[in-house]
């Protein structure tokens, strides 16, 4: 079974929210998942959007997302503390699955040494070990809870979106084959 968020016009957010992700200050750990976004997935105006987010007690503190520009018709993956802000990597790929992995580095409340780093993988490729994007210097407080789906779009973005295969462990997972 797969998390499906169908974008219809509407800006209302579609998201599951884990409460027991539970990461303390000075800990590192690696969420892994994956994401196909369908042939059809458009917009009419530039949308970033947030589709995971690590939250203290509601407060986000890494959050992961895309960045659609809509005359290039270009979906790229993105990291930041509060919403996606550094971009890059390669482009998503529409109708094919990619594997999501974020390495979360949490710092403590008065520390600002926490870190983030988002590696895309699309299906068939080879394993990935430079980061696409990455994100230093947070301050954040302990890690309460993990949420996926998608939040912050646009009325103007459509089309569906699968999550699948979301894994939270201390070590790195990899990508999986898709069949």
């Amino acid at each position: 079974y797969c998390l499906r968020a169908r974008l219809s016009g509407g800006t209302s957010d579609a998201y599951l929210l884990e409460g027991d992700y539970n990461i303390a200050a000075a800990v590192t750990n690696y969420i892994r998942f994956n994401i196909w976004f369908s042939p059809s997935f458009d917009a009419t105006a530039d949308d970033t959007f947030s589709v995971f987010e690590l939250q203290a007690s509601g407060t986000v503190e890494l959050a992961v997302g895309f960045r659609y520009v809509a005359a290039t018709d270009v979906i790229n993956v993105g990291i930041g503390e509060v919403a996606p802000t550094a971009f890059g990597g390669e482009n998503i790929v529409k109708g094919v699955w990619h594997t999501i992995e974020i390495t979360a580095v949490v710092a403590g409340a008065t520390q600002a040494n926490g870190s983030g780093s988002v590696f895309v993988t699309r299906d068939g490729k080879p394993f990935k070990s430079t980061a696409d994007a990455s994100i230093d210097s947070l301050m954040q407080s302990a890690i309460t809870d993990g949420v996926i789906g998608v939040q912050n779009h646009l009325g103007t973005t459509t089309g569906t979106i699968l999550f699948d295969s979301l894994i939270f462990d201390d070590g790195r997972i990899g990508p999986e084959k898709r069949y």
